[in-house]
Formats: structure tokens, sequence, C-alpha cells
């Protein structure tokens, strides 16, 4: 026991004169800027681009984008913008889903979600689906419709999706059995 305390406490010392030496050399230094003033792609966020994006949405759904949503309307956007990826039916077999032309960050090849089994990646709230929508998801070929499309629209869109599948699904069943 008497040994461990010994070697501990080299340690412990040797930390510390190592980070006291660190601490004073760095002393009057400015830091260093490798990063370039420009990438050269892209444009400077707005004010207004900044504003439209940065919302707080607290638990009890307070600071939600206004929009109340249309599984009608929702269903236009759907066969419009996801259908080629996540198909007719929601079923994740859109044509660009079949040829195999999703792929994931990496290269591999990845499927598109199947909304009829109720799950989803996300998450099981409309504010998850909402977000999913508005943001997409990274590392996948699922894009942010947050310029393509409205606060309504996107509401309009998690409404048709959560349709596909209302719990009917027999996975859904379980699950909301084993929830309540």
């Amino acid at each position: 026991m008497v040994r461990l305390r010994r070697t501990f406490s080299k340690y412990a010392l040797l930390a510390a004169a190592v980070v006291m030496l660190g601490c004073a050399s760095g002393q009057g230094e400015s830091p260093r800027h490798d990063a370039p003033d420009s990438f050269g792609f892209g444009q400077l966020a707005t004010d207004d681009d900044i504003r439209a994006l940065d919302i707080d949405i607290m638990p009890d759904g307070t600071g939600l984008p206004p929009g109340s949503g249309s599984v009608e309307h929702g269903q236009r956007i759907y066969a419009a913008k996801c259908a080629s990826c996540h198909g007719p039916r929601g079923r994740g077999d859109g044509p660009i889903a079949v040829a195999g032309l999703l792929k994931d960050a990496w290269g591999r090849p990845i499927k598109a979600h199947d909304f009829t089994w109720g799950l989803y990646k996300s998450g099981r709230h409309d504010l998850d689906l909402y977000r999913t929508v508005t943001t997409g998801l990274n590392g996948t070929p699922m894009a942010a419709y947050d310029r393509l499309l409205t606060n309504e629209e996107r509401w309009d869109l998690v409404d048709y999706i959560k349709s596909l599948s209302p719990q009917r699904g027999a996975i859904g069943r379980l699950l909301k059995e084993k929830l309540e």
C-alpha cells in the first residue's frame, strides 16, 4: 500500500509539473490561425437566416413553429418530394432506393426508411419527425427541407407520414401495448 502511494505521488507530481510548464510556455503567445479566411464555397449566413433556424423548443412544446398539418396536403408533398426514395406507400421501395442509388456519407449502400412500421429513427413524436424533415439526417441521403418547405408544409408532411401507420402494424401494436 505504501509503495502504491509513493508511485501515485510520483506520477501526480510529474503531471503537475507538465501542466505548469505547459501553462508557463503559453504565456504571451498569440493563438495560431492556420484556417484559411475562406474555403471558397457557401455563403455567409444573414441575420434572417440565423433567426429562421434559431428556435428553442421546450419539453412542453413552447416555441414550436406554427402549423397544424393536413394529411391531404402532406400526401401531395410526399408524392413530390419523398416517394422517389421512400416509395408511394412509404415502404422504403421508391425507384431510387430499389435501384440501389442511396449511399451513406461513407459510400456504403443504405436503405430508405419504411414508414409503415410506425417506428422512426429520430423518435416517436411528431416533433421528432418535424425535426428530421427540417434538418435532414447527417450521414444519410435524407436532405433538409427547411428552405424548400414552409413550416406548415413540413407539419403536413409529418401528418401524412404518421398516417401511413397509425399504430396499425403488428410491431406498432406490440410497442403500444408495451408502452401503456
